[in-house]
């Protein structure tokens, strides 16, 4: 029996309105991403327009409308309101409340069959809490800490937007549902329904990586979650995601984040804990034109 983790919301963990650029925050230009940030609304507010880059708004607390394709819809907690570029994003609050939001830098662009705005019922509240984590993060003046965030932010993002196969939407379940289990390649080509050979092709064809490869990055970006609580020991932190073996543990998380397990934990000191769901691999609806 593995322990259930509790993983508190973001909803109060957001502050007064806080943004940060990818020009001061190379972190998030490389990432595609040209600013991102959070907002709080002490009251209800006129209606705020935005037109050019594609962005994404996420409630994290209280209520609020959204113009989707001419139309305006509630954007409930948790929800995450997307547009295209050149389509008019506008979002407000019907009271208190709190949002989260990113802005794609401009060479970024979503699928053109989607097009338009539109609502997301999943991945919000990891989004938000990623984008928490990097403004917290930017204190601590360590690159490879606001870099880790940055791919978080980014991978949760384009994680949200995928229209994923079928097979590897239910490993990705089962994954997420016991990252703790020995998950070797009979195990992950069962959990996808389909032969090993067929998952090493299909998860090379959809991510440019190993199954394996993709396992530790999820397993990984869990584990940075969880060192954010101050009475995880790094152990049984290790233990949770899979790995009996510190040392090994450690290794892996510093080739995916780029910081050691330890020094990722100094170097946020009181950072509030992140996602509450972990990014799965994403191949995306966003693509780099030009």
């Amino acid at each position: 029996m593995h322990t259930q983790h509790q993983e508190p919301s973001a909803a109060a963990l957001i502050p007064a309105a806080d943004t940060l650029g990818g020009t001061d925050c190379p972190a998030l230009a490389g990432q595609g991403i040209a600013a991102c940030g959070v907002r709080r609304a002490t009251a209800a507010e006129a209606p705020r327009f935005h037109l050019g880059q594609a962005r994404m708004t996420i409630g994290v607390s209280g209520s609020g409308r959204v113009l989707v394709n001419g139309t305006w819809q509630s954007l409930a907690v948790g929800q995450i309101y997307v547009t295209a570029p050149g389509t008019p994003h506008a979002h407000v609050a019907d009271g208190p409340g709190s949002t989260a939001w990113l802005l794609w830098s401009p060479g970024m662009d979503l699928d053109p069959q989607e097009g338009g705005a539109w609502i997301i019922n999943q991945g919000g509240p990891g989004i938000a809490a990623a984008i928490q984590g990097l403004l917290v993060g930017q204190r601590s003046g360590e690159t490879v800490v606001m870099e880790a965030w940055a791919r978080l932010i980014a991978g949760r993002a384009r994680a949200c937007l995928l229209d994923p196969d079928p097979r590897l939407a239910r490993l990705w379940q089962a994954i997420l549902e016991d990252l703790a289990a020995p998950w070797d390649l009979g195990r992950l080509a069962k959990a996808a329904g389909v032969c090993g050979e067929q998952l090493r092709r299909l998860s090379h064809h959809q991510h440019g990586a190993s199954p394996k490869d993709l396992l530790t990055r999820v397993r990984m970006h869990r584990a940075a979650t969880r060192l954010l609580d101050p009475a995880a020991d790094l152990a049984s932190v290790a233990r949770s995601v899979g790995f009996s073996n510190q040392f090994n543990f450690s290794t892996a998380f510093k080739r995916i984040l780029g910081i050691s397990p330890s020094a990722w934990r100094q170097a946020l000191g009181d950072a509030v804990p992140a996602p509450s769901t972990p990014p799965v691999p994403a191949s995306g609806r966003f693509r780099r034109s030009g």
